[in-house]
């Protein structure tokens, strides 16, 4: 007998009441299949019931015309016996085959294929085998609404190693368990009291309100319900193909597998968010290149670290232009946009060395100065000659950044120097030699990795303006290389019209125009795509090789805060994602990468917009590297900010930090008293409504029970 700890058992007629009879509900509790929603598993049947019957519409349509007819056999049988409250799956094709001619021997292959179809996607739920194996021994029993048959459905629990129990099937029994009749069933059959009891469910509807109307104990195991990121996927299978509903039903079966071997927040966002869009932005990249007829892909290094990764997966377990060779490349816009300066001669020299100062970044005359890969002894020679009168480090404090030295910050007067610099003789005379000199070094290291070979080469990176792509395509077309560009990410933001001419955007491509969904996709993207190392500076040559150079601290937080982890957990959601993809034979094209591109937004931004508490500490305490050096992404407020914005008021540069990640911030400061702020919003969606009358209902009406230590999860 089921026998939970007596200090542990809330039950309104006794503590500590032994429970005869465990029930168990079948799909998405003991069961879980390839796919989120029985519609997507319907469209795999479409299509392989298209190739071999006749009359059979388009996959997405034949999901909808077998939903209807369900629906309609139910209505019909309800009408013609008011005793069932179930059909059987044979009543199902029986509309079917009138509706496309079929015969008796067509309709009975017809119903065996959705047998087939439905046994081949389903695995145990990692969860349900859990917790069944912390209770003692008693009789099993399994309920499923359904109109499968009870037979067939034992035969997948016992294929997949569930325990022995007898199956109640709806369809068998024409008895459903939201409205209790089910359990009654059970009751009767296995002779025992509604006291005697414990169901075990998913759903608040039928298991949750079908438990209250049969008067049985209810313990709630929701670990396999489709969280919000993954019903966004699998939605899109019903207006494209079935590549959305593999990257839900591979997120959702990792999750399950990871639960407590990593923070909850880190899986639910790489399988959810993260992992879908590095998939798809390799996938992608790949097929374009493809398409251009590009043999060799350079990925940029940092983002483009874990994007390689993926596209090698991929082309592993998919074969998708398995022809084009991966490659990465150490580069960044620091290392790119000083060669490209020698490249401007005569009048284009001066407003290509203002454009390049006036990059946004640098706070200090050190951090500017560094772009020109100058010495201190040069930086500090050169403010003199810009500002005469004004030496560095002769002024007193706050007098100007010339006069407080290469480390003063900049404030108000940042347009200011930048214009003097511009104007200096003796600064271009630097800013041309060191320009001419990162040329050869870049020509040098581009030529060692085979970029400069002559045949045309891609390039991948995240993208946004793409001003460093552009710089190092000019170096490359100086020597006579086209480099084609690709930006995983996309275009948008005021100057992104000026990204590498015949380039390629995938997320957005807004070329010149500020979108409201920007900041959404730049920070998160550039979070979940984080590369591991420094940033690249330039090149040195060591002996007969040319090596990146770099500067040192910017990879260690990302370090710390654990992006060895993530981008582990990414490779593997990548991996078992193109394997669902191949086992559900589903198309990997342009097409698909459209029609999914939605979906993948609609689930950055509502991350973005409406993070969880812990979505919210994890991923807001990330470091993320912006063009005003490292900051978190999103950290909670204390005493000391409000005091710091209040000192402040009428300087807001100096502020204080708190992140881009606004909801973050909010969410984390709040958080910490009030779990979740945000939580509420989505209770409240359309969606959520019907489950949370349910919820209530079950809490008012259900005799509670809660498992101890040694049965809870």
């Amino acid at each position: 007998m089921i026998k939970p700890l007596t200090a542990n058992v809330t039950d309104s007629n006794s503590q500590g009441k032994d429970y005869n009879l465990l029930t168990l509900d079948v799909f998405d509790t003991c069961l879980i299949r390839d796919f989120i929603s029985q519609e997507s598993l319907w469209h795999l049947l479409g299509r392989e019931l298209g190739a071999r019957l006749p009359g059979v519409p388009g996959p997405a349509e034949f999901a909808r015309l077998r939903a209807d007819a369900e629906n309609e056999a139910r209505i019909a049988g309800a009408r013609a016996d008011g005793t069932r409250e179930d059909i059987t799956l044979a009543q199902v094709y029986d509309r079917l085959a009138v509706a496309w001619g079929w015969d008796r021997r067509q309709r009975e292959r017809a119903a065996a294929m959705e047998e087939e179809c439905e046994a081949r996607g389903l695995a145990a739920n990692p969860a349900a085998r859990s917790v069944i194996n912390t209770m003692e021994p008693a009789a099993r029993c399994y309920l499923t609404d359904t109109p499968h048959r009870g037979l067939f459905i034992e035969e997948c629990l016992t294929r997949l190693g569930l325990p022995a129990g007898t199956v109640l099937s709806s369809g068998d029994a024409g008895l459903r368990k939201g409205t209790g009749s089910l359990f009654r069933e059970a009751m009767a059959r296995f002779e025992v009291t509604r006291g005697e009891i414990l169901h075990i469910g998913n759903d608040l509807r039928s298991d949750g309100a079908g438990s209250v109307a049969a008067g049985v104990a209810f313990w709630p195991l929701l670990a396999a319900n489709p969280n919000r990121y993954e019903r966004t996927l699998d939605a899109v299978t019903r207006d494209a193909g079935l590549l959305g509903a593999c990257l839900a039903g591979a997120g959702r079966a990792m999750r399950l597998e990871e639960a407590g071997r990593f923070p909850e927040a880190l899986v639910s966002v790489v399988t959810g968010v993260a992992g879908p869009a590095i998939f798809a932005a390799a996938a992608w990249a790949l097929l374009c290149a493809q398409a251009d007829g590009i043999a060799t892909l350079y990925f940029v290094s940092r983002d483009g670290e874990i994007l390689l990764a993926a596209a090698q997966q991929i082309q592993r377990e998919l074969g998708l232009a398995a022809e084009i060779e991966c490659r990465y490349l150490y580069g960044s816009r620091r290392a790119w946009h000083l060669p490209a300066l020698s490249l401007r001669n005569g009048d284009d020299f001066g407003p290509a060395l203002r454009a390049l100062l006036a990059k946004p970044g640098p706070a200090t005359p050190r951090q500017l100065l560094a772009r020109l890969d100058l010495r201190p002894q040069e930086m500090t020679a050169a403010l003199a000659d810009a500002m005469p009168g004004r030496p560095a480090g002769a002024g007193p404090a706050g007098a100007g950044p010339a006069g407080a030295g290469l480390d003063e910050p900049f404030g108000p007067t940042r347009d200011e120097v930048i214009e003097a610099l511009t104007g200096s003789a003796r600064l271009a005379e630097l800013a041309r030699a060191r320009a001419a000199a990162a040329y050869q070094a870049t020509v040098g290291y581009l030529r060692q990795q085979r970029v400069l070979d002559g045949a045309p080469v891609g390039l991948v990176d995240i993208g946004w303006l793409g001003h460093a792509s552009a710089s190092l395509a000019a170096v490359a077309a100086a020597e006579g290389t086209r480099v084609r560009c690709y930006f995983a990410g996309g275009l948008c933001g005021s100057g992104s019209e000026l990204a590498p001419a015949g380039s390629r955007a995938f997320l957005i491509d807004a070329r010149g125009q500020d979108v409201a969904l920007r900041p959404a996709l730049v920070h998160l993207l550039e979070s979940f795509c984080a590369g591991s190392g420094d940033s690249v500076t330039g090149y040195v040559q060591r002996g007969a090789r040319w090596e990146p150079r770099f500067d040192h601290g910017g990879g260690a937080a990302a370090a710390r805060w654990g992006l060895a982890d993530h981008q582990a957990l990414v490779r593997r959601y990548v991996r078992a994602a193109a394997r669902a993809a191949v086992k559900a034979a589903a198309v990997v094209d342009q097409a698909e990468l459209a029609a999914l591109r939605p979906a993948l937004i609609a689930n950055l931004q509502a991350l973005w917009r409406q993070p969880s508490y812990a979505e919210a500490e994890r991923w807001g305490s990330f470091p993320f590297e912006g063009d005003w050096g490292v900051t978190m992404l999103g950290r909670a407020a204390d005493r000391g900010d409000v005091l710091g914005y209040v000192r402040h008021a009428a300087s807001p540069q100096a502020w204080p930090r708190l992140g881009p990640w606004r909801q973050a911030v909010l969410v984390r400061t709040v958080g910490r008293r009030v779990a979740d702020p945000l939580g509420l919003l989505r209770l409240l969606s359309a969606e959520r409504r019907q489950v949370l009358r349910a919820q209530v209902r079950a809490r008012v009406q259900a005799r509670r029970v809660r498992l101890g230590r040694r049965y809870g999860p």
